[in-house]
């Protein structure tokens, strides 16, 4: 987390919690995370 920490991907929160950084945010859908050079498909199957 440390590595993604210094390259800019996410941020540190409450506690140890940590959270995309703002750029990185899903799509308004919430199912595509675009980071330029891949794409994640985000699925919520319980």
């Amino acid at each position: 987390m440390a590595v993604l920490r210094k390259a800019g991907l996410v941020t540190t929160g409450y506690g140890r919690l940590y959270k995309l950084a703002a750029h990185l945010q899903p799509e308004a859908n919430g199912s595509r995370l675009d980071l330029g050079h891949c794409v994640l498909k985000l699925d919520a199957e319980f």
